[in-house]
């Protein structure tokens, strides 16, 4: 009885865990590739915008990057390595 009791509170709490993630999706949601964001210039100001980090050690590879929430992922190989980075707003 106990088993069963517990494989039904798992398959509850793994379905909650399934429903709550946010799927991230090429091209935005509708699948255009059009940003729906307003507002955005037309040109950058004289002397452009402020940089805020640079990496000139990325890994090499052909592969394109992927975008969570605050996230960006890059794989590639340096040396005989095959790389993930992980990038945030601090590099």
């Amino acid at each position: 009885m106990k088993s069963i009791q517990l494989i039904l509170i798992l398959s509850v709490i793994s379905i909650q865990f399934c429903a709550a993630q946010e799927i991230n999706g090429w091209r935005e949601k509708d699948r255009t590739g059009v940003s729906p964001e307003t507002g955005l210039l037309k040109s950058w100001p004289t002397g452009g915008p402020a940089q805020l980090w640079s990496n000139l050690e990325l890994p090499k590879g052909f592969s394109s990057p992927s975008f969570g929430k605050i996230t960006i992922y890059i794989t590639g190989t340096k040396d005989t390595l095959d790389i993930l980075l992980a990038l945030d707003l601090n590099g």
